[in-house]
């Protein structure tokens, strides 16, 4: 399957799995839930769902606190914002994510 413009999963999926196992099993669910939760984010983001997917991807800002994740979560809210046409959130995301990439 090719890989979408919109989708972040290999970047936080490689850096998630990097790190496997030396998990808890607490931190290991904590893992699948962000990935699932990406996985929503990103299919409802592809199917046109925009709203859905700003509240997929703003439930995982609110758990997630890597730098570099969390850039990558702007990015994709900023597309879905940028495809509902919300120009200010688009550029609001855009500038967040783009200081948090920065700091990587």
């Amino acid at each position: 399957m090719g890989k979408s413009s919109t989708s972040f999963q290999p970047n936080i999926t490689e850096t998630l799995l990097a790190a496997v196992g030396r998990l808890s099993l607490g931190t290991m669910v904590e893992i699948l839930w962000i990935e699932c939760m990406n996985g929503l984010g990103s299919a409802s983001l592809i199917r046109g769902h925009y709203d859905k997917s700003i509240s997929t991807y703003s439930a995982l800002l609110n758990r997630v606190t890597g730098s570099e994740t969390r850039a990558l979560i702007y990015k994709q809210l900023c597309i879905a914002y940028f495809k509902k046409g919300d120009w200010e959130n688009t550029e609001e995301c855009a500038r967040l994510g783009f200081k948090l990439s920065l700091i990587h």
